[in-house]
């Protein structure tokens, strides 16, 4: 089977507050996923304002480049469709109010104390040897001083595929729920 960064989510994580880690605990371990999200300023994006997309690659990653690829044109589209949905405008890196920058990563490329030294989050999902943990980073940049204004962490485990529609509806719900403190003004 082939590998994929699809986790497995519950919807009660939709409710998050600010800058906050919520762990769902589910009796299966593997089932476990954990946001974590907030504002570094006050909002500065309101609905309306425009957004340009950018990928960001771990320096060294152990996913097949093809998965990778696949994974990141699937998370790209679906963190557009969100902003878009909020009233956001997509427009180019240079005309752009605020830069979106995405990240997918395993454990064994960026641990949690990177993440924490480079972000200042993690979610704080334990790891748990028999199985790979994933994070999706989603942060905010100020596009002229590159400020942090916002970031958020999505980690879970590796999981076999499910059917299209079910993968499709799992990365909305993630997504969302990693955007809600982001829409909150």
């Amino acid at each position: 089977m082939k590998a994929s960064v699809t986790l497995v989510i519950v919807a009660a994580m939709l409710s998050l507050l600010t800058a906050c880690s919520s762990p769902v605990n589910s009796p299966d371990p593997a089932a476990r996923i954990a946001v974590s999200s907030g504002w570094l300023y006050p909002a500065l994006y309101p609905s309306g304002s425009s957004f340009a997309l950018l990928r960001v690659y771990p320096e060294n990653s152990s996913l097949p480049a093809n998965v990778a690829l696949e994974a990141y044109q699937r998370y790209g589209k679906v963190i557009e469709r969100n902003l878009l949905a909020n009233g956001y405008i997509q427009s180019s890196p240079e005309t752009a109010d605020f830069l979106v920058r995405y990240g997918l990563a395993l454990d064994a490329d960026v641990s949690d104390a990177q993440m924490l030294a480079k972000f200042g989050i993690s979610s704080g999902l334990q790891s748990l040897e028999q199985l790979q943990k994933a994070s999706l980073l989603i942060y905010m940049l100020d596009p002229l001083s590159e400020r942090l204004d916002y970031r958020s962490v999505a980690q879970g485990f590796m999981q076999d595929e499910g059917s299209s529609d079910e993968e499709l509806e799992f990365e909305q719900r993630v997504v969302s729920s990693m955007l809600t403190q982001f829409y909150q003004e």
